[in-house]
């Protein structure tokens, strides 16, 4: 019978909930929805994404290899990745909590596209294969290496795109001169699109608070707008908070590569604001600093900085100084979370 309106699924212990459209699996609208239910090769091979149905009706969908033993079948277990709802239901699955409920995974993508961002950021965008999927949190990084045989070289880097897309990854990547072997050949032309790349990770525990309610303020320097960016997408997906600020503050004028995005965030979200600023640089030894002190004052104005939670991301220096403003003004530690890139 053809469906007509989604259906909700809700998860078991967590509560939370998703809905199903269309000709989604269980998995594939529970990564949609922003969440991270545990799952493996997303193919019905490795049996990761296992079940059970408390109420409710499904579906399979898909064909699977994995052999669910009698008693399994007898307990209504089923595979989240070959099978839809029919009926609003209820399962019980394990999900990923925090970082370290993740495993570390290594899989090769190849290159979709590589695009210039601005003078010194290029966009690169990989395509995992079917069967391999990486499992991420917002706000984390991977190892980017070579992987067609040539000489070694690789970079860690945050992921910029949303984990509800765990087969698209994008990184926006600087301009790294002679210390990062990666990027001089990105930028050189030696990475195009169908190249083999080596994805390893994730790493990093900059991501969002679990189950807070605060207001949230996205506080950014130069390229550290990668992480955010991913932070702010899962933010959105899954509803987490009811007003976001993003401050982004850059050490070069047209330094804001994706501000006709964050104007967008602006434009249809009703509490999402954005404040781009720019610091006059002198010389690069101060950008951080000068950076820091831009976006302090850009951001002084807001009558609730207190009481909301912060990340904070970018260079050493810029880190270091907002962080120490932000613990001066008198906001809780446990309100404050940042990651230098």
């Amino acid at each position: 019978m053809l469906r007509l309106m989604p259906a909700r699924v809700t998860i078991r212990p967590s509560g939370r909930e998703f809905q199903v459209e269309g000709k989604e699996t269980l998995l594939q609208a529970a990564l949609r929805a922003g969440l991270l239910p545990a799952y493996g090769c997303g193919s019905g091979i490795c049996g990761e994404c296992k079940a059970r149905l408390v109420s409710g009706e499904v579906r399979q969908t898909q064909h699977i290899d994995y052999p669910l033993s009698e008693a399994e079948k007898a307990e209504n277990y089923m595979l989240m990745c070959s099978h839809t709802a029919v009926t609003d239901v209820v399962i019980e699955a394990l999900e990923a909590d925090s970082p370290a409920d993740i495993p570390a995974q290594q899989l090769v993508g190849k290159v979709r596209s590589v695009a210039r961002l601005d003078a010194q950021t290029m966009l690169l965008h990989i395509r995992t294969q079917r069967s391999q999927r990486l499992r991420f949190f917002a706000g984390q990084r991977a190892t980017l290496g070579i992987a067609d045989g040539t000489a070694a070289c690789s970079g860690e880097y945050p992921i910029a795109s949303c984990p509800c897309d765990e087969h698209n990854l994008l990184f926006h990547i600087p301009c790294g001169g002679d210390g990062d072997e990666f990027s001089r050949r990105l930028f050189g032309g030696a990475i195009r699109p169908g190249d083999p790349i080596e994805v390893r990770g994730p790493r990093g525990t900059f991501v969002l608070k679990k189950d807070s309610s605060r207001a949230i303020l996205f506080a950014c320097c130069d390229t550290g707008f990668a992480p955010i960016n991913s932070l702010v997408e899962h933010a959105l997906s899954v509803d987490a908070a009811g007003s976001i600020t993003l401050c982004w503050a850059v050490t070069r004028a047209g330094g804001h590569y994706a501000g006709n995005l964050c104007r967008a965030w602006t434009d249809a979200l009703d509490d999402f604001h954005y404040l781009p600023c720019v610091a006059a640089v002198a010389a690069e030894a101060d950008a951080g600093t000068r950076a820091a002190t831009a976006l302090l004052a850009a951001v002084a104005g807001l009558p609730d900085l207190a009481a909301r939670d912060v990340y904070v991301a970018g260079p050493e220096t810029f880190v270091g100084a907002v962080m120490t403003a932000l613990q001066q003004a008198g906001i809780p530690a446990e309100q404050l979370a940042a990651t230098v890139i």
